[in-house]
């Protein structure tokens, strides 16, 4: 297999870790700043052309001076974006304009000729971009970005160790400062198979114990309990549309084609258990009650309470991270028991008492909570208030300009179910709408009569429609009946990852649904029934074709739940959960075992304890805690000791060298310092024999026809017997290369003073 050249290769790996970093800090921020994905392909066009030409010693590229004056005339690029960010496109993009001068900062450092202090500074410029990008975004596809650019600069350090030394064993006079002009003539290829076994091997174990020793040390270092969310709106927030205070109906289908995603949810049991949900899951979010043209707005807002309930047996517990977004909305399973936030905020989530909903004060910042919901999806609403007079005038009013065709549509699907039986009249009008020959679904959005109301128009010409078509005729149908209900916007299912038991909840889920006040006869309470009207396969089928790449979803999906849950979100309370606690528990339960076999042990010796009784008190756990405890002390015992001896050898060995130098020790010493006066100095990785060859062939360059391009060959011999050989080195010897080293000594001055 051809090599390819170190140099070229750990340049085009530098270029690629920087476009990784500008895509990371661009990606996700387009919403704020429309110029912000142009970033990357200006970091991509200026990589080509510095790598074909600057790199390469075809033109020379920015002056250090043009540089520095580059530098300093990108301060005010910060300015002028921030001040655009206010009054134009009304975002704080403070954070995202820092990142965008530590952009230019690595562009023109890109377009310059550069040594091992600029290739040092791109990493450094590399990374603090990418730190900018997770605290401006912590959204999927930026965690992906992150993760893509952590393995690109990975490989761009190894070869950079690799390339270094290729640029040094050809230029072995310049010691370690490698000047630009050193790296980009290295005309040799020292490793002319690079992409060979050992060096992937290698690589590999590299990439796999860096990893392993950075997920360790992230996982234990203690983390403080911060507020991990601004009180303030920022700039980063999308607009959840369909859950505004009014909702134009066709407006739900917007984000019915995006794959954004919206809920992560982990569910748990009573037992604290990860459990798997049951059937569809419907995500409750707002009411809409009064309609008008195509029109509909959301019921008023109560402040209430949950009734407190010390008992959550029959529960399921859904712990929710929510995208940013600049709804106030808080998503969950009906009936809700206890809801509570996981933020460190001054509010928590408010309840509506009028529909049961609920909501959170404004801020854009992802946000995390959990809800109690009970099993019985049927079971009515704790805290919500009974249905008064003035809603159910709401809840069952008409346009005039519909409520008589609607009452001709109406009359006829349940002319044959009692009129005491509200909820069957319901059951009846839902299952009109499942017939096929009747109804499709589509998120197509036209109108076939634009003169008439658009629910009338979807129910008598056009006959297809999206959830919120079918959930409008419905709920107006409904009210036709003077049944009283209230059309709900919300989601229904989500993506479920078996790898990391949690379900993703994207845009393309949002839904619309009834809620409908029944009874089944005029004996019976009414209560508050869910009735869903849309052709569920049609709309699994539409929500299936949205989003790519399908068939590694769950691979993407358990990087997205590892990355949101265990990177950005792990706090002090779940490092606690997942670390210390299991560990203070093992400590406990060994410390507790160890008590209990001293106390049986002194019993014994007392003999007022059988071997049953040892038996029955001996913990399984302590004796093993015990042995992790001793074994890990062991362990650290002995690296100590060999770390201390280690220690004392070498301090040993430094006062030996220091107080038993020998003449031709001494000589040796000699050379070197002589050779020093020349840039000549022994590598940490050189021994002396491999030394004096190196230094012998460009004495005899420099010195020719001198003859003293053997000393060093002389010296090291005498060097070598000495110091592995234990033979004493004859005084006429000694004196003989002593005469020799002052001869090429006055060459060297005489060499310096010309």
């Amino acid at each position: 297999m051809i090599g390819i050249r170190f140099e070229r290769l750990f340049r085009a790996s530098v270029y690629l870790m920087l476009v990784m970093a500008s895509v990371a800090l661009s990606i996700d921020s387009s919403r704020d700043n429309p110029t912000a994905m142009a970033y990357p392909l200006v970091t991509l066009i200026l990589s080509v052309w510095a790598f074909q030409q600057v790199d390469r010693g075809r033109i020379s590229g920015l002056s250090r001076r043009l540089g520095s004056t580059l530098a300093l005339l990108s301060i005010p690029l910060v300015f002028a974006e921030v001040r655009i960010g206010w009054r134009y496109l009304e975002s704080d993009l403070l954070v995202l304009a820092l990142g965008h001068w530590l952009l230019y900062l690595s562009w023109i450092k890109i377009m310059m000729p550069k040594s091992v202090e600029d290739d040092w500074f791109l990493f450094l410029l590399g990374l603090v971009i990418v730190l900018t990008s997770a605290v401006i975004s912590q959204s999927d596809i930026v965690g992906q970005s992150i993760f893509l650019w952590a393995i690109s600069s990975l490989a761009a350090l190894t070869l950079f160790h690799l390339e270094r030394e290729a640029a040094r064993s050809n230029y072995p006079e310049l010691g370690v400062n490698l000047p630009a002009s050193a790296r980009i003539k290295t005309s040799d290829q020292p490793y002319p198979k690079i992409f060979d076994r050992p060096f992937f091997i290698s690589g590999i174990r590299v990439m796999a114990t860096t990893m392993v020793m950075s997920v360790l040390v992230f996982l234990i270092m203690p983390r403080g309990d911060n507020m991990r969310a601004s009180r303030r709106p920022g700039s980063i927030s999308r607009h959840l549309t369909g859950f505004d205070e009014e909702v134009k109906l066709g407006q739900l289908g917007e984000i019915l084609e995006n794959n954004s995603v919206v809920l992560t949810i982990e569910f748990y049991d009573s037992e604290n258990n990860k459990i798997m949900p049951e059937g569809e899951t419907y995500w409750r979010g707002v009411t809409m009650g009064q309609y008008d043209n195509g029109q509909w707005k959301r019921q008023n807002t109560v402040q209430g309470n949950l009734p407190p309930r010390p008992d959550l047996k029959n529960t399921i517990r859904q712990k929710v991270r929510q995208e940013p977004t600049d709804s106030t909305v808080v998503f969950g399973l009906r009936p809700v028991i206890k809801a509570e936030s996981l933020m460190r905020l001054r509010w928590g989530i408010q309840f509506n008492s009028t529909d049961g909903s609920m909501y959170r004060r404004s801020f854009a910042n992802t946000y995390e909570y959990q809800i109690y919901s009970s099993k019985d999806s049927a079971a009515p609403q704790p805290g919500e208030t009974p249905l008064s007079d003035s809603q159910r005038e709401l809840l069952t009013s008409l346009p005039s300009n519909v409520k008589s065709e609607l009452v001709a549509l109406t009359a006829p699907i349940i002319s044959q179910v009692s009129k005491t039986d509200t909820e069957a009249q319901a059951r009846a009008l839902e299952a009109h709408f499942f017939d096929p020959s009747l109804y499709a679904y589509t998120l197509e959005q036209t109108r076939i009569d634009s003169e008439i109301d658009p629910v009338l128009d979807f129910l008598k010409n056009r006959k297809e429609g999206h959830c919120e078509y079918f959930a409008s005729a419905l709920a107006l149908m409904l009210r036709s009946a003077g049944i009283p209900c209230r059309l709900v916007n919300g989601f229904k299912g989500g993506d479920w990852n078996s790898l990391g038991q949690v379900m993703y909840v994207r845009e393309k889920y949002a839904h619309a649904w009834v809620e409908a006040f029944v009874s089944s006869g005029p004996d019976q309470a009414p209560r508050w029934i869910t009735l869903d009207p849309t052709p569920a396969n049609e709309r699994a089928e539409s929500v299936a074709q949205v989003g790519t790449f399908q068939q590694i979803r769950q691979a993407t999906d358990f990087v997205r739940y590892v990355w949101v849950f265990y990177i950005i979100g792990f706090d002090s309370e779940r490092q606690y959960r997942l670390i210390y606690e299991p560990v203070i528990a093992l400590i406990r339960e060994a410390k507790a075992g160890f008590f209990i076999i001293i106390e049986a042990v002194k019993e014994l010796l007392n003999g007022t304890r059988r071997i049953s009784d040892l038996v029955r008190f001996f913990s399984a756990k302590g004796f093993a805690g015990g042995l992790i405890l001793a074994a890990t002390a062991i362990i650290l015992l002995q690296l100590a000791r060999g770390t201390m001896r280690r220690l004392i050898g070498r301090w040993l060995a430094t006062r030996r060298s220091q107080t038993l130098v020998t003449p031709g020790i001494a000589i040796y010493q000699r050379l070197e310092s002589l050779l020093g006066e020349l840039d000549l100095k022994r590598s940490k990785t050189e021994t002396p024999r491999e030394f004096a060859d190196r230094v012998g062939r460009i004495l005899y360059d420099r010195f020719l026809e001198t003859g003293l391009e053997g000393i060093p060959d002389l010296v090291v011999d005498a060097f070598y017997q000495i110091r592995f050989g234990g033979i004493t080195i004859d005084p006429q010897r000694l004196a003989i290369m002593d005469d020799q080293l002052t001869a090429l000594e006055q060459q060297i001055r005489k060499r310096s003073d010309s």
